[in-house]
């Protein structure tokens, strides 16, 4: 009977045996389209995480180049502070000469043609230019503010057209 329990146990041995090469077997095959699909996901996602790494660049790329036509606005605003404040100096100081030049002229010292030269009605002390230079200069600056916007905004939108 030992032989007989031996046969039976290679026996079951190999049944056992050949149950696990089947199951392997059918795992391999079922496993195959997972293993495939598992591949394509994989390969799926690599391309969304360079598609989405290109976005980040091209949107990094085009805060540089709105942060720069920012800064370049800024700057223009502040030199045309800068410039306005000149100019109605300027004014001043022109209006200034002209009340002294009058005054001169009135006291004798100098003729009324010259000291009249820069105004059409020496006889008028109160003109357009005292009365209003000043708010003409502003007014002049806010058209150059106007310009420094659309500049501003013609660069954001030929870089977007550009499709940079």
């Amino acid at each position: 009977m030992q032989i007989t329990t031996k046969l039976g146990v290679l026996a079951a041995a190999c049944a056992v045996a050949g149950l696990i090469a089947l199951g392997v077997s059918i795992r391999s095959n079922v496993d195959k389209p997972v293993i495939a699909a598992a591949k394509a996901d994989a390969s799926a996602a690599r391309g969304v995480v360079i598609t989405v790494q290109h976005a980040r660049t091209v949107e990094h790329q085009v805060a540089i180049t709105d942060a720069a036509a920012a800064t370049e606005y800024q700057r223009g605003i502040e030199d045309g502070k800068i410039e306005l404040q000149r100019a109605i100096d300027r004014l001043g100081a022109a209006l200034r000469l002209r009340d002294k030049q009058l005054a001169a002229a009135r006291a004798g010292n100098l003729s009324a043609t010259s000291a009249g030269a820069s105004r059409r009605d020496a006889s008028a002390p109160a003109d357009f230019l005292a009365a209003h230079g000043a708010d003409a200069e502003r007014l002049a600056a806010e058209a150059d503010d106007v310009v420094r916007q659309l500049t501003a905004c013609q660069a954001i939108l030929a870089r977007d057209r550009n499709g940079q």
